[in-house]
């Protein structure tokens, strides 16, 4: 079996459960395929490696397959045929999709025979049997969900109603008793707060361990995040600003950072969003880095670090997709969708908190449903043309304002 992963990033997170995994793109292009910056597609001819290479019936297991491509999708498919492989896409429909062209789960599901087709629709992630059955009910955008059961006869949460026979409650009214619904005067106060928990999360040295998980909707809050982490930091001294780097994004680099490579580079060693801290700065400005072991150092030129790396105390909701940790902090904005906000609220195994900014509880409510009615996740050509029908049937049919032949004329 060979395990590959749309991203370098999720492929180090599957080595660490498997043993060993490699990218899509590593796959498809040792089998000879190249693409440029526009996008075009070619192959050469090559001599794959030996990892690269699956025997007839072998299996090529795709995960996070939900954030592949349809273009880089077609060359593994193609890849696999040739080996004669089998193919396992396993993924989540609703998180985020791919950069390009996406739905290929539905294709997929769409295309092979039922008996090939499995969904799972049980969570094992989290810890709280509620909140993994409050997620199931984020990943479709529904409003209600339907408590575990309890023998105990304890009330969980407010019941709304009956579907089947089954008590279903309120997501929201779950959520807000909780406590996992935080709301704030204004956005100052919210990134105070959020700045405090991450930098007290990095003294104790939960961020890098994988206790605590910072995530904004854009990059633009996440590098304002990012900075006021970093004050409260050097403030208490866990960072050096005596000698920084500072990079072309005007953030400053220092010893005791926690910062993220953004560019893949063979010879440096380095992966796009790859995690390390600052050990040292040369006096050119060389960085060394450490990764998750002791061990694992690497030394950066400057040159690179101005450029490609920047602060990793919170990420983008895209950073943090494939990512599990102990507790998950979503500052929820204008810009979130209903996939970046049922993916952040489902990192973390303990806990998952949305951060808004509020004038009260319906205020937030309303924020909230606005999220998850907007932008879900590509589902495909299929989930598309069936949104486009229903859009017609709620407009109504309008009659053309002039026929079809004179605006064909007209051309």
């Amino acid at each position: 079996m060979l395990v590959v992963t749309p991203t370098l990033k999720a492929a180090q997170v599957a080595a660490r459960e498997v043993g060993t995994a490699g990218s899509v793109a590593w796959l498809v292009h040792q089998h000879g395929f190249r693409w440029d910056t526009d996008g075009r597609w070619s192959r050469v001819a090559t001599d794959p490696a030996p990892g690269a290479v699956l025997g007839r019936g072998d299996l090529l297991l795709v995960d996070e397959a939900g954030m592949l491509d349809q273009d880089t999708a077609r060359a593994l498919l193609t890849v696999a045929d040739e080996m004669g492989a089998r193919v396992a896409l396993v993924g989540d429909r609703h998180q985020l999709p791919a950069t390009g062209r996406g739905g290929v789960l539905d294709l997929a599901a769409r295309w092979v025979p039922p008996e090939a087709h499995v969904d799972l629709d049980v969570a094992h992630r989290f810890v709280d049997p509620e909140y993994a059955a409050i997620s199931l009910a984020l990943r479709t955008g529904s409003p209600t969900y339907t408590p575990p059961g309890q023998d105990s006869g304890e009330r969980i949460s407010e019941t709304v109603g009956e579907t089947d026979g089954e008590r279903v409650s309120e997501v929201w009214d779950a959520l807000w008793r909780r406590g996992q619904i935080q709301i704030y005067p204004s956005e100052a106060e919210r990134t105070q707060a959020l700045a405090r928990l991450g930098a007290d999360a990095r003294i104790a040295g939960e961020q890098r361990a994988g206790g605590v998980l910072m995530m904004a909707d854009t990059r633009e809050r996440t590098a304002v995040l990012n900075g006021f982490i970093r004050d409260r930091l050097v403030a208490a001294g866990h960072v050096d600003d005596s000698r920084a780097v500072a990079t072309n994004a005007g953030e400053r680099l220092g010893v005791g950072d926690r910062v993220a490579t953004r560019r893949n580079d063979r010879d440096l060693n380095v992966s796009n969003r790859d995690t390390w801290t600052i050990t040292d700065i040369g006096a050119d400005g060389t960085l060394t880095l450490r990764g998750r072991y002791a061990t694992e150092l690497r030394t950066i030129p400057v040159g690179y670090a101005c450029e490609y790396v920047e602060l990793a105390y919170a990420t983008t909701v895209y950073g943090a997709q494939g990512e599990t940790t102990r507790a998950g902090h979503l500052m929820l904005g204008e810009h979130t969708s209903a996939a970046s906000a049922y993916v952040a609220m489902t990192r973390g195994r303990e806990d998952n908190i949305a951060h808004l900014v509020a004038d009260d509880e319906a205020d937030a409510r309303r924020q909230w449903e606005q999220v998850f009615a907007r932008d879900r996740a590509d589902l495909g050509p299929a989930a598309a043309a069936h949104q486009a029908a229903e859009e017609i049937e709620r407009y109504g049919t309008q009659p053309p304002a002039r026929p079809l032949e004179e605006v064909l004329d007209d051309l």
